[in-house]
């Protein structure tokens, strides 16, 4: 068995339950008759019995004796397998029939399950033992095991042509069903009838059909004369099949198997809830139910308009997780729809609530610039997240430019020329879907200076007009110092002149007043010789005369203390 294929049916058989217990499966060949004559032809069918165990695949080789017998054709038509390695071929030179196929989960369990069938042609005379070289049927476990318990073969007589020919059932080939309404067999469908047809050739003298739920059931439902179509009404959920053959002179012809797959049944216990993402996106987990053909696909729309759609795997029990487009902050009604393979849908509503776009951080930027020159700017927002820069100059109307965020959630950009001098403004905007739009970021602003030249002879200018007054006022305040000080000088020459009146003048009061005082001691003293002075006044003389002195020096002082403080 090629490698390949064995390890692909075991994966297949991982996927599938394990019973936990492995029964004999028996493969052995069928033939439609033990007894042909030479030039006849006949069919041979490769069976398995599995005995309850489930298989996945198998492989052979056929022997014959290639000098009684010779393989007119192999087909698959019927078989309960529908992947094969290689095509089932044969070679009449060494007397072989090989083959090698398998079935996808859940395989197959039963009894008389056909692999291929053989169309030989007798000889000659002779007993042909047709047999198994070597074959292998292997168990759907995930292991791959080999369940082969017995081959059987068979022995087919050959006699002289003029002897009486048996029957054959191989005289007509398999009949073509078609359908209008149900046209491709693999298709699951939500109605439960439909038209089956197909073309009855001259020979034919009576049709057998049957509906069953197994793949290669015989027959057994006559209608004669023949008929060519037959509509089938209340078809069961699931899988069944139509089976057709012909009748001739010869005998019956070969089945033909109709695969037919009904699910009117929409799926069940849909359940949908939401979640915030971390970029601030809604993200929907859905389930459902569906046990015929299963959930194939949830649909999202909001009023009528879809938002997103997923496809999944064809399970009972079906689980998917979507993210939603951008959504305008606040609540939306929305409504999911679940649809199985078959077409069916089931409904219900949620109510999401979406959150307000986060604003944009401006993390890097130019603050000045001279008149034509670009701002530079960088920041932080969502991931790939898209961005609206906004600049505005003074006295301007703000300008929008669209900026895109790299996988880091990175922004930079790059303004045109400024022409405005000034401070100009720059704040971000996040958005989504075009018309979905975040608080914006907090503003940033940037001086525009006139060009460097003119900036210097007006620098110029703005120092001369701050220097002058500057100078003027030192040249004032450097005159009312001159000239206060000149003032000061002349009052202060003319307060010592005015003190040294003073002093002069004092003194001169001073010996006025001593002498007045003594005149007045004289005439007490001429008074004296007239008459005795008494004690008393005596001592009022002394101390008019003492109190006249320490006044004058009381003055002195005070003046000379004046003349010191350099008044």
């Amino acid at each position: 068995m090629n490698k390949y294929f064995i390890l692909f049916f075991v994966c297949l058989g991982l996927l599938a339950p394990s019973t936990g217990k492995i029964l004999a499966t028996d493969i052995s060949l069928g033939p439609d008759t033990t007894k042909v004559s030479v030039s006849d032809t006949f069919g041979v069918t490769v069976y398995v019995n599995t005995s309850g165990t489930v298989i996945n695949s198998a492989e052979g080789i056929v022997s014959f004796p290639n000098d009684l017998l010779s393989v007119e054709s192999v087909s698959m038509s019927g078989s309960i397998f529908s992947i094969w390695v290689e095509q089932p071929s044969f070679s009449n030179g060494a007397g072989i029939v090989s083959f090698n196929g398998g079935s996808p989960n859940p395989g197959f369990n039963g009894n008389r399950g056909a692999l291929i069938r053989i169309i030989f042609r007798a000889k000659k005379i002779g007993t042909a033992n047709i047999s198994f070289n070597s074959a292998s049927v292997y168990a759907n476990d995930g292991l791959g095991t080999d369940v082969t318990s017995a081959r059987q073969g068979s022995s087919i007589t050959i006699s002289p042509s003029s002897e009486v020919k048996p029957v054959t059932v191989n005289t007509l080939g398999a009949p073509q069903i078609t359908s209008v309404s149900m046209p491709d067999p693999e298709q699951w469908y939500s109605k439960n009838q439909a038209v089956f047809a197909w073309n009855v050739p001259r020979q034919v003298s009576a049709t057998q059909i049957l509906l069953s739920s197994f793949p290669n059931s015989t027959p057994n439902v006559t209608y004669n004369p023949p008929i060519g179509n037959k509509e089938i009404t209340q078809l069961a959920d699931g899988i069944s099949y139509l089976h057709v053959r012909f009748a001739s002179t010869n005998g019956w012809g070969e089945t033909a198997h109709r695969k037919i797959k009904i699910d009117t049944t929409p799926p069940t216990d849909l359940t949908a809830t939401s979640e915030v993402t971390d970029d601030d996106y809604i993200r929907l987990v859905l389930t459902s139910k569906d046990k015929t053909s299963g959930v194939r696909s949830y649909k999202v729309t909001s009023n009528g308009e879809l938002l997103s759609e997923i496809s999944v795997e064809s399970n009972v029990n079906s689980t998917a997780s979507l993210v939603l487009p951008a959504l305008s902050r606040g609540f939306h009604e929305l409504s999911v729809l679940a649809s199985d393979r078959a077409g069916n849908k089931t409904e219900r509503g949620i109510s999401v609530e979406s959150p307000l776009l986060k604003a944009p951080k401006i993390t890097q930027f130019t603050d000045t610039i001279v008149k034509g020159g670009r701002i530079e700017v960088s920041g932080t927002t969502y991931l790939l997240g898209d961005v609206h820069v906004f600049i505005q100059s003074e006295g301007k109307e703000a300008k929008s430019y669209p900026v895109k965020a790299n996988e880091a959630g990175v922004f930079m950009f790059k303004s045109d020329g400024i022409s405005e001098v000034g401070l100009t403004s720059l704040w971000a905007v996040a958005s989504r879907g075009g018309d979905i739009m975040s608080e914006p970021s907090s503003r940033v602003y940037i001086r525009v200076n006139k060009a460097f030249i003119v900036r210097t002879g007006l620098f110029a200018i703005d120092v001369l007009i701050v220097l002058i007054p500057l100078l003027l006022l030192i040249l004032l305040l450097m005159f009312t110092t001159y000239y206060g000080f000149h003032k000061f000088r002349v009052m202060r020459k003319k307060l010592r002149a005015d003190l040294d009146g003073t002093e002069e003048e004092s003194h001169k009061i001073f010996e006025v007043i001593k002498n007045d005082v003594k005149n007045s001691i004289n005439l007490f003293k001429k008074l004296n010789l007239r008459r005795k002075t008494s004690s008393e006044e005596k001592d009022i003389l002394l101390t008019l005369t003492k109190d006249v002195e320490e006044a004058e020096k009381y003055f002195e002082k005070k003046i000379k203390k004046i003349e010191k403080e350099d008044l």
